[in-house]
Order: C-alpha cells, then structure tokens, then sequence
C-alpha cells in the first residue's frame, strides 16, 4: 500500500530468501527471476576449464526496463511492492526514488549486508542451492564495495533487517486529545454545503477533520473546495483520504490521459483559473492517503474511500493492522462493483465477530441508498450531495457519535436526475434535454427532426429506480428546445407495489373526494398539437412513439372522426380543426386507451376496437386534469369515457380496494384524489 521496499545488498546476502522467509513472493519483483524468464540457464566454460550452469549476464538492460515496467504499473495501481535487485547503484536508486516521488511512495530500504564480513557473503555465494545462481567472486566484490561506497538518496528510510516486520503494522492514531472529530463523506466540489458544517472554512484546532475522498468534480464549485485546501492544507489537524476522482489530479500531473470529463473540462481549468498553480495540486496530492485508522476514547475506528472488510485490514491487535499489503485501488474503490451492499455485509462481519467492533466511515457508493444511520457498524457517508441531496458527515465526541446531513442546493443540473426534490418546471428547456438524454436510466425516440419521445427504461422499471425524471419520462414528448408538445401520465403504481402504494400508506395519503375510473385493456393513445411553421399539426402517438403502434392509435381515430361526421353532418375536417384547436388553445394532450382488436391483443375481450377518452393533461410540468375540458371534448366529439365512480369516504375506498381484485373480464381501476394523486389496481385475473 504506497510502499516500496528495496531490498538493498551484493549477491549472495540472503535477498531470495529473506522474501520466502517473509512470504512475500507474490508482492516481489526480482532481477533474477526476470533473467530467467527471459533465457533458460545455459553451459559455460569455468576458469578451470570445466563446464557450469550460468545465467546470462548480457540482458541487464532489457531486465531493468521490464522490472520497471512492472514496478511502475504496480505503483500505479497502488500496490505493495518488494524489488528484489542489488540496490547498490546510483543511477538505480534515483530511478526507484523518481518512480517514488512520482506516485507518492514511501521508500524502505532494508539493508542486507548488516556487518556481514565480505569472506562470509562470498562463501554464502558459493554455496548457492544451484550452480547457475552462484555469481563470479569479482562481481560480488564489485558489488560489495559499491554498497559500501553509494549512499542511499534523502528521503529513503534505511532500515535493519531484524526491524522490517514493524514497516508491515499499521498503527491506529490515538485522538482522545482532540474535542471532537469530524468525518466527511463525499463533497465533490460542493463548497456551499461544506460551509454550512464548517463555517467559513475556519478549522477549529480542537477539532480533528477527516474528509474521506472525493473532494472534485460534479459539483460547481471545485475552485472553492480547493481554496479551503489550500488554506488549511498545512493544518495538522486534517486528513485527507484519497477518492477515486483524486487520481484525476494525479493524472493531470503526470501529464497522462484524464478519462473524468469533469476532472479535465471542469474541475482543473477552475483551479488554474482562480490563480492557483500546479505546485498547489502537488501539495495536495502530496497530502492524501489511502486509510486512516484511529482509536478515540476505547473504539477503533477506520476510515476509507470504498470501504474494506474488517478480514482485509488483518487485525494482528487492538489498534495494529497488518494491511500494508493491502493495495490503495482496494480502499480506494472498495471490493465488488459499484452496486455491491458492502454496508450490510460489513454490519453482518463485525455482528458475527460480537466483541471489539470496528467501526467504518466511507463515501464512494451508497447504490442501496442506505440512509447515514442504516447499520451500527458502518457508516455510508455518500449523500448524493453533488445531486442537490446531502452532504454526509458524523461527529465524534467523548460523549459519543452524532450524524448529520446537509442539504446541498447549490448542484449542476447535469446530476440533477437524482435529486429528491427537482423541480422540472424550473429547469431550462436545453438544460433538462441535457439531462434526459444523460440519464442511463432513460431512453429517446426520435420520432422527426423536431420531436423526441423520452421513456424510462427497462432497467429502470426493473430495479425500480424511480425519481422525479424518469417517473415524468412516461410519454414524455419535447422539441429540441426542451418544450412539451406532449404528454402522457407521470408513472403511478399498482397497489402494493412500493410502500407508498401500501393499504396503510394509500388511506394516510389521500384527499377526498377520489374518483375511480374503470382501466380498460388497451395501449395509451395521446394526441397534441405542436407548431408546424406558421400553422401547428395533429400529433397522434403511442406512449413510446412507436410507428407502428401510432398508426394503429392514428387509424382509429380518423376512423371515429369519420363516423362521428356522419352522425352529426359536421365535415371531417371541420371537425378535426376545431378538435386541433381546442387543444391548441387549451394547451393540453389528450389521452386514450386504445382497444386494438385485431393488430393488439389482451386478455379482456372485446366485441370490437374502440377510442376511450381518458383525461386532459396540461402540456407542462403540473400533472394538473382538466376533468370538464375532458367531459365537454368527449360529448362534443363523440367518446366514450370509462365508468366514473365518485369515492367520498375511507370506508368506501376499502370496500372498492377489496372488490377490484375481483374484477373478471376487465384490467381493473384507477384511481385519483382531489390532489391528482394516482394509483392503480389491477383484477388478479
């Protein structure tokens, strides 16, 4: 974990064997092990002219660069790493000490030679168990006096070999000096709520703040974030975990490629431009770390981007973890996938464990959307602040623990998606394009050059990921300045499908009157107009802008216009202007359930295809019914409307609840309360 350990001495000192004695194969890069993947042993004459096994010694330069091939893709990555060579030259140590300072490692170096005498290493060289490992006297020499003459550069840490297994133990911080700690979840550039909880940016010296990644990007105001860095970026009372999007700016300084597009077109363009500079990003990146582990008034506690098991940390005692082997991508982006419950399974670990708990603070992902006080265990500090909800931090004191949240009302509006509160009416027509066609969790059809349909997708509908954008996106038809030119119903549900459409939920929720409107067993039919230059155009269309399914919603309803027109003496033109004009004025879609007989099948029968007009509803973001426009447009063109059943009381409602189940040869009901609150139950057959 951000540590290199060099093993340091000329051959025949033991390097092989201290990492078998160590077990640390599988962390160790060796120079010899390399050679031999490179060429097999091979016969050569001795000096006495009798045959031996060597290993080629002309393939140096190629086994140095593909060590450090090795070594800098393990460093990337965050790895533990022992490199196993003789350490003893200049231009190898700078190297290793670059590679050191470019990836923020700390350098151990463990000297093997101690006061080995050189008689003791060269007999200890010849008695090699294989022929071909035993290395000439005259490069042992060589080699022993160069570690003897080579200094190790400033800011390697030399250590004794009998003193290595103590740069293995990470060891809990001891913070009972501080009042209180303060543990910070998620802030992604959102300055605003990060005020509220530390006004002013001011750092009190008898609080201890703990931010736990992610402290850039999504959010608008990174350069803010990044001047409260800078201020405090010397506090010894401030710790600075590492988050996934950090190694943007690591990225950035290595002058690699940044995949984040807030990282490299947002977050380091507004640092550059509130006057900061690169050497500023250098000290922060210079600050972070990948856990913090301390103890405060007798709990331990430990701190992570991703979150970790209790088994990964590998407690060796109370307070001492052997988690240096540990790599940084696994605090940083924790195990499993983004969606994996870590919380839950963390609480069962530590409940299984019953005594000395540990207790966890992370950010990174909350996918289950757990709320901050889910679990006794674990805390999840990702709020979805960067999405206007929460930012998440907890409060530590010799009382105890406190959580907080703070609601961030200062977001972009590309992650407005998942707020809990996002007003569509208020946002920009280009805006909220931009957000539906963001969304992975809605999906376009385009159904000309000037309109779109926008429907939520299957997966949304699978794992029930319901917000205010893909509840609305249900037939939801914009033009390409984000203007409704039509609608269908937000999505309303089933009885007993979530826990607002309980029994229990449903009778504390709703206003009376409710009206009750029998479902027939058809496809969604909406018609609108919308402005077609200097004149505006019938729009006739399924909920899904289906072609097909349009055309079939399109024939019957000319078809009605033409019987209706022989029943009234009215021409068929005559009456779809004045239809197209009503809702014009009106600026309202109309909906349909459309019964198909023969190109849409269901399960209820009917005798023949038929139009049922079913509501009017307002081209814009109110979800408001125009129940009287509804009722003068269907006698005046001729509809039928579903059965009407006005509820007036709870024991009513019951009653009806009770008897739609029951329901043969028909869908079931809808129902609607004075404040257009909808829901539906379906007959069980």
């Amino acid at each position: 974990m951000n540590v290199l350990t060099l093993l340091r001495g000329c051959p025949g000192v033991g390097k092989s064997t201290f990492v078998k004695e160590h077990g640390l194969e599988d962390y160790t890069i060796s120079t010899d092990a390399l050679r031999l993947l490179l060429r097999n042993p091979q016969f050569a004459l001795d000096e006495d002219g009798g045959l031996r096994q060597v290993v080629c010694d002309k393939l140096d330069k190629q086994v140095f660069d593909m060590a450090f091939s090795i070594l800098e893709t393990r460093m990337q990555n965050g790895d533990f790493v022992v490199f196993d060579s003789q350490n003893v030259d200049s231009r190898t140590l700078k190297s290793l000490h670059d590679l050191s300072k470019k990836y923020n490692y700390r350098v151990n170096v463990i000297d093997l030679m101690g006061n080995l005498d050189l008689e003791t290493i060269l007999k200890q060289n010849r008695n090699r168990d294989f022929a071909y490992k035993v290395i000439p006297d005259a490069d042992v020499i060589w080699h022993f006096n160069k570690a003897k003459t080579t200094s190790v550069p400033t800011g390697m840490n030399v250590i004794k070999k009998k003193d290595f297994e103590k740069t293995m133990i990470w060891r809990s911080a001891n913070e009972d000096a501080y009042a209180k700690i303060m543990v910070f979840g998620d802030i992604h550039g959102c300055y605003t709520a990060l005020e509220q909880a530390i006004p002013n940016g001011e750092l009190d010296a008898h609080t201890l703040y703990v931010f736990t990644g992610d402290l850039f990007d999504r959010g608008i105001e990174n350069a803010e974030v990044f001047a409260f860095l800078m201020k405090n970026i010397h506090a010894p009372n401030l710790v600075l975990l590492k988050g996934n999007h950090e190694l943007h700016l690591r990225s950035h300084l290595h002058g690699d490629n940044i995949r984040g597009f807030e990282a490299r077109e947002v977050t380091i363009p507004a640092i550059y431009k509130a006057g900061f500079d690169r050497k500023d990003i250098e000290r922060l990146v210079h600050k972070l770390q990948s856990v913090f582990a301390f103890s405060y008034h007798g709990q331990e506690y430990v701190c992570t981007h991703g979150g970790v098991f209790e088994s990964q940390l590998n407690p060796v005692a109370k307070g001492k973890y052997a988690l240096m082997t540990l790599s940084e991508r696994e605090l940083v982006f924790g195990i499993g996938k983004h969606e994996y419950d870590f919380d839950t399974a963390y609480e069962k670990e530590q409940d299984e464990k019953g005594t000395d708990p540990i207790i966890q603070f992370h950010g990174h992902r909350n996918y289950s959307r757990h709320d901050i006080n889910a679990f006794q265990h674990v805390y999840n500090l990702e709020g979805g602040v960067h999405k206007g909800r929460y930012l998440r931090y907890v409060e530590l004191t010799a009382d105890g623990l406190t959580t907080h949240e703070v609601k961030n009302d200062k977001y972009s509006l590309l992650f407005a998606e998942n707020a809990l509160d996002a007003d569509l009416s208020k946002i920009d027509g280009v805006q909220l394009l931009r957000i539906l066609r963001a969304s992975k969790h809605i999906r376009e059809s385009r159904m000309n050059k000037e309109i779109s349909a926008f429907n939520f997708t299957t997966d949304a509908f699978r794992n029930k990921i319901w917000n205010n954008f893909t509840v609305t996106a249900r037939g939801l038809f914009l033009n390409r300045k984000g203007e409704i030119i039509a609608r269908g119903y937000p999505k309303f549900f089933n009885l007993g499908e979530n826990e607002e459409t309980t029994i229990e939920s449903i009778v504390k929720k709703v206003q009376y009157p409710i009206t009750q409107l029998s479902k027939e067993n058809g496809f969604l039919g909406i018609s609108s107009a919308y402005a077609y230059g200097a004149s505006h155009k019938l729009l006739l269309t399924s909920k899904g802008g289906s072609e097909e399914y349009s055309k079939y919603f399109s024939d019957l309803f000319y078809a009605h216009f033409k019987k209706w027109s022989a029943t009234t003496g009215r021409g068929v033109g005559e009456l779809l202007e004045a239809y197209r004009k009503q809702i014009t004025d009106r600026k309202v879609s109309l909906t349909f359930e459309v019964i198909d007989v023969e190109n849409d099948k269901h399960i209820t029968i009917y005798d023949e295809s038929k139009l049922v007009l079913l509501h009017a509803i307002q081209n814009d973001f109110t979800n408001t019914y125009d129940r009287a426009f509804c009722d003068a447009m269907a006698e005046e063109f001729g509809f039928e409307r579903p059965n009407i059943k006005v509820i007036q009381n709870e024991e009513e409602l019951l009653s009806e609840l009770e008897g739609a189940q029951g329901l043969s040869n028909a869908e079931g009901y809808v129902f609607e309360d004075a404040n257009h609150y909808m829901f539906k139950v379906k007959a069980a057959e």
